[in-house]
């Protein structure tokens, strides 16, 4: 009884965080008939993987063969995808962020004297920005969120095994919010990834490992990943938060390290800038939702951690479950704020791509939980303890 019980909140769940902001899409680029029959596939599907088995599916899911798909697909896609947002009312410009602050590294390398549009000013920090200038300054952008699907299926399958990053990809294949990034090469996906992969890093490497080299390294990742939009600036705190629980020397280091990598990237941009782009995000953020607000936000926010840091454990699952939950109340209230403020118009739903960084976290956390009949060849107490990734 408390196994169904448990199935039919995933099941609602899936629909608010997969079905609901997958809307977006279906009312954007098709009509309300399409989304119907959507609704309906992904139903049948979440059935047979909450309460039957997929093995048979997976059996015929590789995910290296679909990376190797997406990457000759983006490959021609892209360009298509990228040439609509020249039409009015068409295409995106989630990509020009990045490419023209990267693109300045020729220039000024300021990063920030540019902006997207005359309204549109650029998000992605410093750290992130130079990070993966590579990908613009060799004209391979074609390959970077495809890059980082790869970085998380390869996680993923070294962590726990290879149906864990089929299934993984397999979840992420019925949001349409993914395949909308993944083909206008917007960077939210990418960055959602590395924060997925920095907080894999810290718990199977730090919570155990006094190698001081590896432990400078992930918490130098950690640091820059967090860079990657301003308010990502807690990220840090919330990891190092989690690690004093298992060790604390390691978590002192972690903190100290990524913040002062962080914040010292911040201000030297800040200080070569005479606008800091990144900033606005702030304002975004209280424009979308009422100052009031924020501060309950932020109240019942510390409230949940309180009691996530009080019942974390040592195992795996645990730890994800505390990152999901920490990140699905900062980021669900402002996408959906998002839409309310406009007025439930959801072809125009900017705010449908803010709750990317909680779904890698969402699609592991239901697959360790289903990992009493995907993973037949492992002992399953492994994979929720965490003996796999000590």
């Amino acid at each position: 009884m408390k196994k169904i019980q448990s199935n039919i909140f995933k099941f609602l769940l899936y629909n608010l965080l997969i079905v609901f902001f997958s809307a977006r899409f279906f009312l954007k680029f098709f009509n309300i008939y399409f989304l119907i029959l959507f609704v309906l596939i992904i139903n049948v599907f979440l059935y047979f993987l909450l309460f039957r088995d997929l093995n048979p599916i997976l059996r015929y899911f590789n995910w290296k063969v679909i990376i190797v798909l997406l990457t000759i697909g983006n490959f021609f896609i892209y360009p298509l995808v990228d040439a609509r947002k020249f039409q009015p009312g068409k295409g995106s410009a989630g990509d020009d962020a990045l490419i023209l602050s990267a693109n300045t590294l020729k220039t000024t390398g300021k990063l920030y004297d540019v902006m997207v549009g005359e309204d549109t000013p650029t998000s992605p920090g410093p750290g992130w920005v130079i990070m993966n200038s590579p990908f613009v300054l060799l004209n391979l952008y074609f390959l970077f969120t495809v890059f980082y699907v790869f970085i998380v299926c390869i996680t993923l399958s070294y962590t726990f095994n290879k149906t864990t990053a089929d299934l993984f990809l397999l979840l992420c294949s019925t949001s349409m919010v993914f395949w909308e990034l993944i083909f206008n090469g917007h960077d939210i996906f990418p960055l959602s990834a590395m924060l997925f992969v920095c907080s894999i890093l810290i718990f199977r490497y730090m919570t155990k490992s006094n190698n001081i080299i590896l432990i400078a390294a992930i918490a130098l990742l950690t640091g820059v990943i967090s860079t990657s939009r301003i308010i990502f600036i807690f990220f840090p705190f919330l990891l190092s938060l989690f690690l004093w629980k298992f060790n604390k020397k390691n978590s002192v280091l972690l903190f100290f390290i990524a913040t002062v990598v962080n914040v010292s990237l911040q201000l030297y941009y800040y200080s070569v800038n005479t606008v800091y782009q990144p900033l606005h995000l702030f304002n975004k953020a209280l424009t979308n939702i009422d100052f009031p607000l924020i501060i309950s936000g932020l109240t019942g926010f510390f409230i949940m951690l309180f009691f996530q840091y009080k019942n974390l454990t040592e195992n795996f699952q645990s730890w994800n479950k505390s990152i999901f939950t920490s990140f699905l109340i900062i980021f669900f209230p402002i996408s959906v704020g998002d839409l309310i403020k406009n007025n439930f118009n959801f072809q125009s739903w900017e705010g449908a791509n803010y709750i990317i960084p909680v779904i890698p976290f969402f699609f592991l956390y239901i697959i360790l939980e289903l990992n009493k009949f995907l993973f037949k060849n492992d002992n399953p107490e492994n994979l929720i303890e965490g003996n796999l990734i000590q």
